[in-house]
């Protein structure tokens, strides 16, 4: 599962992920044998895989603790901040801690939990950058990238310390350093001492002595997202037999549709509007392209059985090892020897989309980069309800492409319409989210506003040495 970086929208993939652990459990229940090899992404995405992983390992209610994490204890006067940025992660870091120790209001195993181990990735952005020599034509290149990959795999029953230490190298570290998006928080320092070995492994010429690196939103130059998921999934189930899914839930796949302002000539833009969109823009692109390099090697892969079918149907070809012989040069060839066919299905807001209104004009926190809904708690409590919607409309013929029976289907539909955890309808707002905000909320915005333009300003504007020097002094 590939859960991208979409900020306050990370509420619609908790609602999601909520829904699909109620049919997962559903399904499990009634027999089928269902096993979750890897999840992860970047920014909000990885705080939902996260907490999604550590509720389906050890038996937790998911979507009690995805909404009580998603819904009711984060806002902006949590991620407030007395440093040098608008916002913060002190006080977040700490309730999201607690969240995971509270084992009185989020007991264990109140449902059954996975009985196999999940690798859970996290994307990470390196302000140092990584340096690798690659093969030219006649010598060495030296190639810089910042794309950066955190992995942990996790046990059932694990207990919280697996999530929570080592300090500066856990997997609550991680994602936090994932999510801060350099427009509102301050980057975040991890230690990647103990992945000294797979770093040089890869080449990589300049990772420091110290094993320290500070990190920013893993969304920006995120590469390959969905690729490396799936890796980690094959190295997690190798060749075991079964119907594999790979689920992307992504708020922000929303098309053209539902974004004619940037086709408007009579709307002008302004900075800050392109400086928004812009790094919204990153981590879609890079989940489209990715998405497009795997329909690309399964068109591929099937080219590749037509041409062995073709000389087998022809006699050019005779014999099941010749036959096979074949197939390696070919694959080997044509660079998809590694390669294996992948279903993927998307779970966004297009799902219940019609052609006149858009995707993103039924997310009630898509505004202000996507931070909108961390102003309001009706808005998130909104894009939670949407993800669970979303889920519920797919369900159906996503679990027929999966061979369910049509009993399954329904008892698994019926479960999900049913759960204790289900939002009620009346929490699906109508129209922009930002209609919706009262008087203390634009209050809210304009002192964010102005923290931002105070912290520009004086981290802009050159300081005297003197000046610096007296800061730094305890």
């Amino acid at each position: 599962m590939t859960l991208p970086g979409s900020a306050s929208l990370g509420a619609f993939q908790a609602g999601a992920v909520a829904a699909l652990s109620v049919a997962l459990t559903t399904l499990r229940s009634q027999g089928r044998s269902i096993t979750v090899d890897a999840l992860g992404g970047s920014s909000a995405g990885s705080i939902v895989a996260l907490l999604a992983s550590h509720c389906l390992l050890t038996g937790k209610d998911t979507p009690a603790m995805l909404r009580r994490a998603w819904v009711d204890d984060v806002d902006v006067g949590l991620l407030r901040t007395g440093g040098d940025a608008p916002l913060g992660f002190d006080d977040l870091d700490e309730a999201l801690r607690s969240l995971l120790q509270d084992t009185e209001r989020h007991p264990v195993d109140v449902h059954e939990p996975l009985a196999q181990p999940l690798l859970l990735q996290v994307g990470l952005t390196s302000l140092l950058g990584l340096t690798t020599a690659t093969e030219g034509r006649t010598a060495e290149v030296s190639t810089l990238t910042y794309a950066d990959w955190a992995e942990f795999e996790l046990h059932p029953g694990h207990g919280v310390d697996a999530l929570i230490m080592p300090d500066r190298a856990s997997a609550v570290d991680a994602v936090l350093a994932s999510a801060a998006h350099p427009g509102a928080f301050a980057p975040r320092l991890l230690d990647r001492s103990s992945r000294r070995r797979a770093y040089e492994a890869k080449g990589i010429t300049n990772f420091p002595e110290s094993g320290l690196l500070w990190y920013t939103d893993g969304g920006l130059v995120e590469s390959m997202p969905v690729s490396r998921i799936l890796a980690a999934a094959r190295r997690q189930s190798g060749d075991a037999p079964g119907h594999r899914v790979h689920l992307v839930i992504d708020p922000r796949s929303s098309g053209a549709s539902g974004n004619e302002e940037w086709s408007d000539a009579g709307d002008p833009k302004s900075w800050l509007d392109g400086l928004r969109r812009s790094l919204s823009i990153l981590p879609t692109q890079a989940l489209h392209d990715d998405l497009r390099h795997v329909g690309h090697t399964n068109r591929r892969l099937a080219e590749l059985d037509d041409l062995i079918n073709d000389l087998e149907q022809r006699g050019v070809v005779s014999g099941r090892d010749e036959l096979e012989a074949v197939r390696e040069s070919v694959a080997s060839l044509a660079g998809i020897d590694a390669a294996h066919r992948v279903e993927i299905e998307m779970i966004s807001p297009l799902l219940l989309a019609d052609d006149e209104t858009g995707a993103a004009d039924l997310l009630a926190g898509d505004f202000i980069g996507a931070f909108g809904g961390f102003l309001q708690k009706r808005l998130r409590r909104s894009d939670y309800r949407l993800g669970w919607e979303c889920v519920r409309a797919w369900l159906p013929d996503g679990l027929e492409r999966a061979n369910t029976s049509a009993s399954l289907i329904d008892t698994t539909v019926d479960a999900v319409d049913g759960a204790e955890g289900r939002p009620p309808s009346t929490e699906l707002l109508d129209g922009d989210g930002d209609d919706h905000l009262g008087t203390v909320d634009r209050l809210k915005m304009t002192m964010l506003a102005m923290a931002a333009g105070r912290t520009l300003v004086t981290e802009a504007i050159p300081t005297p040495a003197v000046v610096r020097r007296l800061r730094r002094k305890p």
